[in-house]
């Protein structure tokens, strides 16, 4: 707490104050009125100056734009290390002065054990390394068999050091990018990755940080970039040698100790091994030089006179002997012990709990068998007293090899013993005890050692274990089991966690994270009956929420979500041979592998957002379109930027490559800059738009160029660049166009739709025009045929280029979808948009979607009838439609306004529905003809907010300028106006009250008989977004954009509950009975609060931001609208 400035300054001037006051009684009667009251004054001018200097302390200690939290230091413990003086002084000087650089420590290729790791330990342990990353240390260990969801695991749990929150992403790549932000948050930090073995494992840890350093050890040199700088670690100097060999001994003879080196090669692990069999004979009362003596002509007589460590037969031989040599020292019982350490996973923490069930001993006898072995060397990172122990992955490969075809008997007789150590019945592993966590990480690699396919089929595939895995270890742990089973449910589960894990991580409360699992695993049909079995099982002592309604549909043509690096995606490119896809964002620009759907790097270029991107022809290059005016042309081999072009004047938004990658066009601005490749100078430049270019496409052949303005032209250029059709399109301003792959045609896209064009005679053909808002983007299939376009609508819309008629609505996206683009041969095509993801898509898969998806239209208004038969939505799309109750049916469409629709409103008797949208006109409609029309109210605004009274009599509205608005809800006739820079209004149930919230966090609330203020205070930090009345009006429960729940006594507006929500809390809603208050948010769809403790009960979330709550008068069911859809759950109150 203390580390804290502001705390420390508070409890300085508290002091001061005291002081002061004790120093004014005590000398009251030895010292003159005046001078008692200066040296009063002293005291506490001399705290305040102690603030000023914590201040200023904190403000010089915090590097600008960089968030700071506690100092991590994840430093391994390591027995006392022989010192090897040159490697370590030079390790030092390269991190010390070139600091933001990588740094390798490498070996003999293939090779382990020459001390890579125990040199990092000790150097990261150096006081003046510690001095120079005041951001901290981070830790990884990779391992040779270390990837997919588990090395993901391993990043994550980097993550977590920093933030305290641990990150659920099951992919490395993306699990590295989130690590990268974080790291781009904090100054000097020390980030060594221990341990590496390929390419693909370093990845993940080399985004961002910018201010960070990088230690990798690895024994193979080919895995680091070319610009790493290396330092080689080879066999020990003869002193070194010699100070491990005699380590804890005499002087030995010169001679025998020559012998000894020669036969270890001066390789650090064996000769720390040879250092251990001479001890323990020593032990056991021999003399050092004889026992030194016996150990040399061992290894001698069984193997060659000499190791040369570099060739990995001799390594192997030596590392054989060697063990051999120390295990004579052990019984034959206490051999087997160690040679069944070969059972356990790679870079492991062994607990010894788990030794001592493979062993059958006592806690004391595992103790002392791991205390011999350590003495003779043979196991590592093992201190006396310690809970874990670990093998170094040379001599683990070596146990393994040794046990041969008993491995899998070992791992049987150990997974027997732990089933009755913790009274495991069958299969029943999820009933483990929180402190088994070794288990609850290795149990599947366990089975799968001991070849038990079928009882790890059961295991994966039994959600109960899902479930408690994720909450325990996250959805990559889960993730990683599943890929080990051969299994049509498993596969069904692990595709359902790539398509919706951003909605499947861990929730609080933590019993709500079943029900999560049951609500979008139970839609999938290869996994329904695994789910009710599931669901049958679950406690009902607790509060539940469950599918009311089918959750909105999913589209069968998509395949996969790709996590994008930031909340929206621009632009997307596929390469020419379909191995890799760009999409660009805010961010920088994202490139993944398509055939694992891994991200291969991410480009930051100047870190300013990224609005187009294309493939050369050839695919050598990428070349990317910045808000910062400059192209980038980037290696597609070496992902090096091998250019920057400049001479825009303004942001560019799109790029395209001539057919036979001669010229490079880039648009922004107010002009098209064509580019010659190879030598990148400026061929032309074309200005005839009028205002911004916005997009541009050569043809097929070549011999055209077609840019788009915001201006609503296309202009079409010769590429001699002499001559330019000007097409005038019917869609607005233009955002983009496409030529067909034949030439034939040119598409336009624009604000109202997307105008298809002849080419030649450049015929104006026609306008496609079903999307509602905007087209953002359009790709035609490689042979043509078909023609995607995307739009502000949420949607993608399939034409059929032989007819233009449109063959299919694809939905999945929650938000804008702003491009796509198809893979080579027309096997898919990705898209992008303004939602948290990369989507992609396969046009086989069913079309005929019919009007099962209008329960996916956007939601951001949500009432219930009082009679609970029908439910309102209403959206951002402008359209307010009608939905029985009890069943996703749509009744009825009842208005459309122009603009989103920005209030709603029932009358108490559900006969009146008051709805207002961008068009600025409020509307009433009756139920239940849904008949109406303009609603005419004397001195009228366009409302952002509306509200009956409880007696129908009184409708009161905040209208766009911030006023608040009152007419009567019969005549229209204004009643009152007030207030100002208000955001909603609602009535007490009572009717004696109005509340209103506004933007500053300012609630007021208003006598309905004066329209005066009764009670104004500040109940949030930035905005008050919403509230709602308890049924009995005892409480007015207000949400803000401080994350923050408030709850206020109505008696005298004082505090009586805060409660923590999540960001983008958007509604609230209590309950009939006013037993539990539902909160929706952009985060966590919705939030159930019991209102007498006011504890969290209950949660869910639902696919895209949740906007509005609203309960069944029942009490047993409320709906969620979100930007993905209309759900409706039931609500289950616990038992007892």
């Amino acid at each position: 707490m203390f580390d804290r400035p502001q705390v420390r300054a508070a409890v300085m001037v508290t002091i001061s104050i005291v002081v002061a006051g004790l120093l004014n009684l005590a000398t009251g009667g030895l010292v003159s009125g005046s001078t008692r009251w200066v040296l009063a004054a002293g005291v506490l001018l001399l705290g305040f100056l102690w603030v000023i200097l914590e201040y200023v302390g904190a403000g010089v200690a915090a590097a600008p734009g960089r968030r700071h939290g506690p100092r991590v230091w994840m430093l391994p413990k390591l027995d006392e290390p022989v010192d090897r003086p040159a490697l370590r002084n030079a390790l030092v000087r390269m991190l010390v002065s070139d600091r933001h650089e990588l740094i390798g420590l490498t070996a003999l290729q293939g090779a382990g054990g020459f001390g890579k790791t125990t040199l990092a330990v000790q150097v990261c342990g150096r006081p003046e390394v510690r001095e120079a990353f005041g951001g901290g240390l981070l830790w990884a260990t990779v391992g040779e068999e270390r990837r997919g969801a588990e090395l993901a695991s391993t990043v994550n749990d980097l993550s977590a050091q920093l933030t305290g929150e641990r990150p659920q992403f099951s992919d490395p790549e993306q699990a590295g990018l989130h690590l990268g932000r974080l790291l781009d948050e904090r100054a000097n930090v020390l980030l060594v990755v221990d341990d590496v073995w390929t390419a693909e494992q370093y990845k993940p840890f080399s985004y961002g940080g910018s201010a960070t350093t990088r230690l990798v050890t690895t024994r193979n040199v080919g895995c680091l970039p070319p610009t790493a700088r290396t330092l080689r670690i080879d066999e020990m100097a003869g002193a070194e040698s010699l100070e491990l060999l005699s380590r804890g001994l005499p002087d030995l003879p010169a001679g025998t100790t020559d012998r000894l080196l020669h036969v270890t090669g001066n390789w650090p692990l064996l000769l720390a091994m040879v250092n251990g069999a001479i001890l323990g004979h020593v032990r056991e009362g021999e003399a050092p030089a004889d026992a030194a003596a016996l150990l040399a002509r061992q290894l001698e007589v069984e193997g060659p006179s000499f190791l040369d460590v570099r060739v990995g037969a001799s390594r192997d031989h030596a590392v054989r002997l060697t063990v051999a040599a120390s295990l004579r020292l052990l019984t034959p019982r206490q051999r087997t012990c160690y040679l069944q350490l070969g059972i356990f996973a790679e870079d492991t923490d062994i607990p010894l709990a788990m030794l001592s069930v493979l062993w059958g001993t006592t806690a004391a006898e595992t103790r002392q068998l791991c205390e011999d072995l350590a003495d003779l060397s043979l196991i590592r990172a093992y201190e006396r007293g310690a809970a874990a122990l670990g093998l170094h992955d040379v001599i683990r490969d070596h146990l393994r090899h040794e046990l041969g075809d008993d491995l899998a008997e070992v791992n049987a007789a150990f997974l027997k013993s732990l089933r009755a150590v913790y009274s495991i019945p069958g299969d029943e592993w999820w009933n483990l005890p929180p402190a088994a966590d070794y288990l609850r990480r290795q149990l599947a690699y366990h089975l799968t050692e001991a070849g038990q396919s079928d009882e790890l089929r059961r295991l994966v595939r039994d959600l109960r274990w899902g479930a408690e895995k994720i909450r325990a270890l996250g959805l990559p742990a889960l993730e990683a089991d599943l890929v080990r089973v051969d299994d049509p449910v498993a596969t069904a589960m692990r595709l359902a966690l790539v398509r919706k894990g951003h909605l499947l991580g861990p929730v609080e409360p933590v019993h709500s994270h079943d029900d999560l699992l049951v609500s979008r695993l139970g839609s999938v049909p290869e996994l329904r009956e695994v789910v009710a079995a599931f669901a049958a099982r679950l406690s009902r002592n607790v509060a539940r929420v469950a599918n009311r309604w089918p959750i909105p549909a999913v589209d069968p043509a998509l395949l996969r979500v790709l996590p994008a690096r930031t909340d929206g995606t621009s632009r997307c490119a596929v390469s020419p041979d379909g191995r890799l896809l760009a999409t660009t964002g805010a961010g920088g620009v994202q490139v993944w592998r398509t055939d694992s759907w891994v991200g291969q790097v991410v480009l930051k270029g100047s870190g300013a957002p990224v609005l187009g991107c294309a493939f050369s022809t050839d695919g050598r290059w990428l070349a990317t379109a910045g808000a910062d005016w400059v192209v980038r042309v980037w290696d597609v081999l070496t992902w090096c930027e091998v250019q920057a072009l400049r001479g825009h004047t303004a942001p560019v938004a799109d790029c395209a490559w001539s057919p036979d990658g001669r010229w490079l066009a880039t648009a922004g601005g107010g002009q098209v800059h064509v580019w010659q490749v190879g030598d990148w100078t400026g061929h032309v430049v074309l200005e005839d738009h009028v205002g911004a270019v916005t997009g541009c496409a050569f043809s097929p052949d070549g011999r055209r160029l077609a840019s788009t303005g915001a201006d609503g032209s296309v202009r079409v250029w010769d590429t001699d660049w002499t001559d330019a059709a000007v097409l005038r399109g019917r869609v607005g301003a233009a955002h983009g166009c496409r030529f067909s792959p034949d030439g034939r045609w040119l598409v336009a896209v624009g604000d109202s739709g997307a105008h298809v064009w002849r080419a030649g005679a450049w015929a104006d053909d026609r306008v496609l025009t079903t999307h509602a808002g905007r087209v953002t983007g359009c790709a035609f299939a490689p042979d043509g045929g078909r023609l995607v376009t995307t739009g502000a609508d949420r949607t993608m819309r399939v034409w059929d280029t032989a007819t233009w008629a449109e063959d299919v609505v694809m939905r999945g996206h929650t938000e804008q979808v702003t491009s796509c683009a198809f893979a080579p041969g027309g096997r898919w095509v990705a898209s992008t948009g303004d939602d948290h993801g990369v989507r992609v898509w396969n046009l086989a898969a069913d079309r005929r979607r019919g009007g099962r998806y209008e329960q996916n239209r956007a939601v951001e208004h949500c009432l219930v009838s009082p009679d609970g038969a029908w439910v309102v939505a209403a959206g951002g799309d402008g359209v307010v439609c009608v939905w029985a109750g009890s069943a996703p049916v749509r009744r009825e469409v009842v208005a459309v306004h122009r603009g989103a629709v920005t209030c709603c409103a029932l009358s108490p008797d559900g006969t009146r529905l008051v709805t207002a949208g961008g068009d600025g006109v409020p509307h009433e409609w009756r139920a239940p003809s849904w008949e109406g029309g303009p609603l005419p109210l004397e001195r009228g605004a366009p409302l952002v907010s509306c509200a009956f009274s409880p007696d129908g009599a009184v409708l009161a509205g905040v209208a766009a300028d911030g006023r608040l608005r009152v007419w009567g809800a019969r005549d229209g006739h204004a009643v009152a106006t007030a207030g100002s820079d208000l955001g909603w209004c609602l009535f007490s149930p009572d009717g004696v009250w109005l509340a209103t919230g506004a933007a500053d966090g300012e609630v007021v609330v208003w006598h309905t008989s004066t329209w005066e203020p009764a009670a104004r205070w500040v109940a949030h930090r930035g905005g008050a977004t919403c509230g709602a009345f308890s049924p009995d009006g005892a409480w007015l429960a207000t949400v803000g954009a401080d994350a923050k729940v408030r709850v206020w006594r109505t008696g005298d507006w004082s505090a009586d509950a805060a409660l923590t929500s999540a960001a983008g809390a958007s509604g609230c809603a209590f309950s009939p009975d006013g037993r539990w208050l539902a909160v929706s948010s952009h985060e966590v769809a919705v939030r159930v609060w019991e209102s007498v403790t006011w504890q969290l009960s209950a949660a869910m979330r639902t696919n895209g931001r949740a906007n509005a709550v609203a309960w069944f008068p029942d009490g047993e069911a409320f709906c969620i609208g979100s930007s993905g859809g209309l759900y409706q759950f039931t609500f289950i109150p616990p038992a007892t």
